[in-house]
């Protein structure tokens, strides 16, 4: 990708490269090989093969359709996605020029800083798989959080859908990709 990695995700990867000697499957998502951990966005933590599927695709569409606003791009060169939803709607990215987290989504576009290194956000999810608390959301290194989004209207007739027909669904937030499709599907 062109890319120099901070020492902390270069080694993290060099350890721990979840997609190693595995193959995605041609009809495969986006995120084809990703580990799901209990991690912040809830998203799946990618390896090498997944990080370049998706960074590859988040710069096409960037190139592609370039925002109208340069200061504020759909998708920078600097930004290396560490975790996604399998359809890469959805994810965490790292900056690589200032080494804190972004946060991407369909519908708002990149949050950026919303952890302050790398170590703050694994820091969560060591917590999270410790079933540890923080309290207020915030740990040592940490800005407030990743927000949570407000519920969008659209997304309310999803939501009773699912509801209606046996899904578990949360009152804000993102709504799985496989309870979307099943609504587009159950409305066609």
């Amino acid at each position: 990708m062109g890319h120099h990695l901070p020492a902390e995700i270069r080694q993290w990867l060099l350890a721990n490269d979840i997609d190693a000697n595995k193959r995605a499957d041609a009809r495969s998502s986006l995120v084809a090989l990703g580990c799901e951990l209990d991690i912040p966005g809830g998203h799946l933590l990618l390896g090498l093969r997944d990080i370049q599927r998706v960074y590859l695709s988040r710069m096409g569409l960037e190139e592609r359709e370039p925002s109208a606003d340069p200061d504020h791009p759909f998708w920078r060169r600097e930004w290396v996605p560490i975790a996604a939803e399998r359809d890469g709607l959805y994810g965490t990215f790292l900056d690589t020029l200032t080494g804190t987290i972004g946060t991407w989504d369909e519908a708002n576009g990149p949050e950026e800083g919303a952890y302050t290194s790398l170590f703050a956000f694994f820091q969560e999810t060591a917590d999270r798989l410790e079933g540890v608390s923080s309290g207020d959301g915030r740990g040592p290194g940490k800005s407030a959080g990743p927000r949570r989004p407000a519920p969008r209207p659209a997304d309310e007739p999803i939501r009773l859908w699912a509801r209606a027909n046996g899904h578990s669904v949360n009152d804000h937030g993102r709504i799985p990709s496989y309870i979307r499709e099943a609504y587009d599907a159950s409305q066609r």
